[in-house]
C-alpha cells in the first residue's frame, strides 16, 4: 500500500516548512492526505471483498445441494475485477515512485478505476451471497412441505399432531439458522442449514399417512363438501373412535334448492 509519509516535502525543508505554515504548499499536502485516504479505503474494501469471496468458495465446498461448478463465472467475476485492481494498484505505485505528489495519485485515472473496481468488485460478491442462498434455500427445502401444507392434508391423530409439533419447531429452527447466513460465516453455518433440513426431511416421512381405503373416501370427501351417510359405516365409524376423531366431525342437513 502507498503511504503517504510526506516525502515529497522532506526533500525540500521549506517546502515541508510552507507546509505545515499554510504556504504555496499546503494544498499539495492536503490533496496528497486526501488521496492516500481514498487509495486506503478502497484496498481496505478490497480486503473485505477478498475475504467474503473465499468464505462463500469455501462454504460450497461439502454442500449436498450447491455445486461451485453451478457459480464458477460468477466467482471468475469477482476475481476478474481484483485482478482490475491490482494493475491500477501497480501503476500507481509506479506513478508515485517516479514523483511523489498529489497529481501522480491521479495520472490516467488510476485511481478513481481502482475504486470503482473495488466497488464492482463488492457488487459482484454480494449478488454471489444473494444467489447462493436462494439455491440453497430452494435445494435443501425441496422435499420439505410447509407445515401448514401438511396440516392441511394429514389426519390430525395424537401421533400426527406430535409430530406436526416437531415438525413446525425444526422448520422454525431452519428459517432462524438461514436468517443469520452471513458472507462471513457462510463456510461454517452452512453446514448447520443443511443438517436442520436433513432433519426437516426425515421426520417428513414419518407422519402416518398410511390409512385403509373406506377412510381415505370418507376424509378426501370431507375436504370438498358434504358426506353422503352411505361413507358412514361402523368401520369407519371405529376407526373414528380409536383415533380420537369422532367428535371432530357432525351430521347435519343438506338444504336443497326448491
Amino acid at each position: 500500500m502507498i503511504e503517504f509519509n510526506y516525502n515529497y516535502f522532506k526533500k525540500n525543508k521549506i517546502r515541508l516548512a510552507n507546509a505545515i505554515d499554510g504556504g504555496q504548499f499546503a494544498n499539495e499536502k492536503k490533496h496528497l492526505e486526501q488521496r492516500n485516504s481514498q487509495l486506503k479505503a478502497a484496498l481496505q474494501d478490497l480486503n473485505t471483498v477478498q475475504k467474503n469471496k473465499e468464505n462463500l468458495k469455501n462454504g460450497i465446498t461439502g454442500s449436498e445441494w450447491i455445486c461451485a461448478e453451478d457459480f464458477r463465472s460468477e466467482l471468475n467475476e469477482v476475481d476478474n475485477e481484483i485482478l482490475l485492481v491490482e494493475k491500477h494498484f501497480k501503476a500507481l505505485k509506479k506513478n508515485f515512485r517516479e514523483s511523489e505528489s498529489s497529481e501522480s495519485l491521479t495520472k490516467q485515472d488510476h485511481l478513481s478505476k481502482l475504486e470503482k473496481c473495488c466497488i464492482n468488485a463488492k457488487e459482484k460478491v454480494d449478488t454471489l451471497y444473494r444467489n447462493m442462498k436462494k439455491r440453497l434455500r430452494a435445494s435443501s427445502l425441496e422435499n420439505c412441505e410447509l407445515p401448514g401444507r401438511i396440516e392441511s392434508t394429514i389426519i390430525p391423530t395424537e401421533h400426527n399432531k406430535k409430530k406436526l409439533s416437531d415438525y413446525k419447531k425444526l422448520y422454525n429452527d431452519y428459517e432462524i439458522l438461514f436468517g443469520e447466513l452471513t458472507t462471513d460465516n457462510f463456510s461454517t453455518e452452512r453446514v448447520y442449514v443443511e443438517n436442520k433440513s436433513r432433519e426437516i426431511q426425515k421426520l417428513r416421512t414419518e407422519f402416518d399417512e398410511d390409512y385403509p381405503n373406506f377412510v381415505e373416501k370418507f376424509l378426501n370427501q370431507t375436504r370438498v363438501g358434504p358426506v353422503s351417510l352411505d361413507l358412514i359405516t361402523v368401520e369407519l365409524l371405529k376407526w373414528l373412535r380409536e383415533n380420537d376423531l369422532i367428535e371432530k366431525y357432525a351430521v347435519t342437513a343438506v338444504k336443497k334448492n326448491d
